[in-house]
């Protein structure tokens, strides 16, 4: 291992792009400005995604 923490990032269609690595979700509206608009712990982003989900498949 080179000492490099590896990242994944995924992008989706809409408004916001989203990129997501082990400690922080960065969250932007035009991924040309490199500060994102608001960052979330991961951890806390996992929470919101796995609450929506339950919320759709109840739906």
């Amino acid at each position: 291992m080179s000492g490099r923490e590896e990242q994944r990032y995924i992008t989706s269609e809409s408004s916001i792009e989203v990129k997501i690595n082990q400690d922080y979700a960065e969250f932007y509206s035009d991924l040309a400005n490199k500060t994102p608009d608001f960052t979330l712990p991961t951890s806390d982003f996992k929470e919101i995604a796995k609450a929506w989900k339950r919320y759709l498949s109840e739906g």
